[in-house]
């Protein structure tokens, strides 16, 4: 896998070399063509590293290049989990990138529990933000109660907490490795959580500060 992804990497810095000749200064542009395009060597290069393409299945027949990666809505994920189990893609994610993103009648903006996805190994679980300030609201603000609380947001949120808030966490060690016998082995976990309240004085009336 290496040494073609080396080779690639050599095609894609020679098409990058090749844009870039193309529109430098020492090379002017036709009289038909006469605007003069700028490109970063380092953007262009970062090119060849993804492809997305279309989802063709996950089977045997099927090859995918290591940087090819396809998007899945969640209808379509889901039929796959219901048709071929998780084991598959499980596989397919351990070398390769896949994405998947709320299917389109979702009109409200709500969003799926992303857990079912990152335990298929999916690296990269899209979810609608627009109920983020919902959710911000209603934490600090009795008004807001009756707010319909977007658990997907919640749990994504609480996820990503974790590992310096770098937004990235490692898949756990059975999702990575090709023993299968760890994806059937039992495992106890234990999460230690801390509260914290912050009260806040200037958003209640002083009375029923008293009174609490």
């Amino acid at each position: 896998m290496n040494g073609r992804r080396s080779s690639e990497g050599s095609q894609g810095i020679t098409r990058s070399q090749r844009v870039l000749r193309q529109h430098s200064p020492s090379n002017p542009a036709s009289s038909v063509d006469k605007v003069k395009v700028r490109m970063s060597m380092s953007l262009l290069e970062l090119l060849v590293y993804t492809v997305g393409v279309k989802c063709r299945g996950i089977n045997k027949k099927e090859h995918y290049a290591p940087e090819h990666m396809f998007s899945l809505s969640e209808n379509t994920a889901n039929k796959m989990f219901k048709r071929d189990g998780m084991v598959d893609l499980i596989k397919h994610n351990r070398t390769h990138l896949v994405r998947v993103y709320p299917k389109g009648t979702r009109v409200s903006s709500t969003n799926f529990v992303p857990q079912q996805y990152w335990s298929a190994g999916i690296q990269l679980v899209a979810l609608n933000w627009q109920t983020y300030g919902g959710f911000a609201l209603m934490l600090v603000d009795k008004r807001f109660a009756n707010h319909k609380l977007d658990l997907g947001y919640v749990i994504n949120h609480a996820m990503f907490q974790r590992n310096g808030r770098s937004g990235y966490a490692l898949k756990p060690l059975a999702l990575r490795s090709q023993d299968k016998s760890l994806l059937s082995k039992q495992t106890r976990h234990y999460l230690d959580i801390t509260v914290r309240i912050d009260y806040l004085r200037s958003l209640y009336p002083k009375t029923l500060i008293d009174m609490g």
